[in-house]
């Protein structure tokens, strides 16, 4: 599934309900824009080896009217994505009492989990990457990603040339 085009929506305020204007109105439009980014993450995590298995509706209209059946069954998917991979914002436990800041948690953690999803691609290491050609660039920028802390051996290189990365970064090395 390819990415949805519209942008998740987790800014709403008190005076946009108060206004009554598109963003203080959960309708719909947002409905099947929250349901699309739950399909389009869940598959792509699915895609990259995680289990999550969610039921969606896509075609909201308005007409359907916003049910309590069909609430629960939103944040139950969101949950799904939640507990299959990573979360920072809590889900509220009920929809009871819906309000604009229940909607834009919700699509805040659609976010969030966008986020984390992409930012982990440039962690992946491809089959043989780590051990071809260049020994230690990935062991190297691992490490200092994650310990932030310490010494890091100096990436070492055959000509004793600086290395430099896809995005332009130059790394030092040192003669074998």
């Amino acid at each position: 599934m390819s990415e949805p085009t519209e942008e998740l929506i987790y800014w709403r305020t008190k005076s946009d309900v108060a206004k009554a204007n598109l963003l203080g109105q959960y309708n719909a439009q947002d409905l099947n824009r929250a349901e699309s980014w739950c399909r389009y993450l869940a598959d792509e995590l699915t895609s990259r080896g995680y289990s999550i298995n969610i039921t969606t509706k896509t075609n909201w209209t308005q007409y359907n009217l916003r049910d309590q059946y069909n609430m629960n069954r939103i944040r139950s998917n969101i949950k799904a994505i939640m507990d299959g991979f990573h979360y920072i914002t809590q889900i509220s436990n009920n929809v009871n009492n819906w309000d604009w800041q229940k909607a834009n948690n919700w699509e805040k953690i659609l976010y969030e989990i966008y986020m984390l999803m992409h930012g982990m691609a440039n962690w992946y290491v491809y089959g043989g990457v780590a051990n071809g050609g260049q020994p230690r660039l990935w062991q190297h920028r691992f490490r200092e990603f994650y310990s932030g802390i310490g010494q890091l051996e100096p990436l070492i290189t055959e000509a004793g040339e600086n290395i430099t990365t896809e995005n332009g970064e130059e790394l030092e090395a040192y003669l074998k």
